[in-house]
């Protein structure tokens, strides 16, 4: 069973250690975990490869949390690569159902606009 998390709509925070054009984040820093916490911080991508979920806070700004169910865990899930702490979803992220609209790929850790 998947852990539904409520949408956190908070400002946007300046950013430290994490590439942003605008409001836009351009990169996410890869935290591996056995669970997933409950509070995100913007820029952090948390995946639990025990469960087959990852949970990262939309790049665009808003606050909104987006939670991809990965393979081989979930078999209509996303693909996820790695290299280390370096990965790849596929296919790409829609939030359509959040007021953003975001719509975007992770790639090696970057976010790949659509």
């Amino acid at each position: 069973m998947v852990t539904q998390f409520p949408h956190d709509n908070k400002a946007n925070d300046t950013m430290q250690n994490n590439v942003t054009i605008g409001d836009k984040m351009e990169k996410l820093e890869t935290i591996f975990v056995d669970e997933i916490p409950e509070k995100c911080e913007e820029g952090k991508l948390y995946i639990s490869e025990k469960f087959g979920i990852s949970i990262h806070l939309c790049p665009c700004g808003c606050g909104h949390k987006s939670v991809l169910n990965f393979k081989p865990e979930w078999s209509n899930g996303w693909d996820m690569t790695k290299n280390g702490d370096i990965v790849t979803f596929r296919p790409s992220v829609g939030n359509f159902g959040m007021p953003c609209k975001s719509h975007y790929f992770i790639t090696e850790n970057r976010i790949e606009w659509c």
